[in-house]
């Protein structure tokens, strides 16, 4: 038998000690967890009511149409009555005559002021909360002021007063462009947009 020659067994000794430190990679089955995970589908976005919160009660009743007296909103146990109150109750009865007037069934709008045939219904309220306000951080980094506005009412049959609906809604917001004139407009929007979208106008 021939020998092995010195330098063969100095580079076959290298190459079991060195062998000793690599790891393995073990095999792994391929399964469907093995593959990129599939996007998932969107759900779709909630729908959401034109007011934060409202309950038709007698659709029936408003599905001929007929006149509508818008109450100028009032200040309620938490807000303070004033000059610029009123303007943006006035603001929110424009803004909840457009939907009523210009879509079917047709509404007449007036103003309890006006004088004229008695009405067929009513829209009354109070507001809940008028609130212009800046947290600590808005002052430091002088972020814009924080402006609230919220309401809450009722539409009834002007003759017997029996409630048709009632809704809630409020508005908040940073915008330098949205004042409380043009909130108030934007939640009377809502408010008549509500009764609009709610009523029964089959037969």
């Amino acid at each position: 038998m021939k020998s092995v020659k010195p330098l063969a067994c100095v580079f076959l000794a290298v190459i079991l000690t060195g062998c000793g430190g690599l790891k393995v990679p073990k095999w792994v089955p391929f399964t469907g967890s093995n593959q990129p995970a599939e996007p998932q589908p969107v759900p779709p976005v909630a729908v959401q009511l034109p007011v934060r919160d409202g309950r038709m009660i007698a659709p029936e009743k408003l599905a001929n149409g007929g006149t509508v007296m818008l109450v100028p909103f009032r200040a309620g146990e938490h807000v303070i009555a004033s000059q610029e109150l009123d303007k943006i109750a006035f603001r929110m009865m424009q803004g909840i005559a457009i939907p009523l007037r210009d879509n079917r069934p047709y509404f007449e709008i007036v103003i309890n002021s006006e004088e004229g045939a008695a009405p067929d219904f009513l829209i009354d309220g109070y507001f809940t909360r008028k609130r212009e306000s800046a947290d600590i951080l808005s002052r430091w980094f002088f972020l814009r002021k924080k402006r609230i506005l919220s309401v809450e009412g009722k539409l009834m049959d002007a003759r017997t007063r029996e409630v048709l609906a009632t809704f809630e809604d409020g508005l908040v917001t940073q915008d330098a462009d949205q004042d409380f004139l043009q909130l108030g407009f934007d939640i009377g929007r809502n408010i008549g947009e509500f009764i609009n979208e709610n009523i029964n106008t089959e037969p």
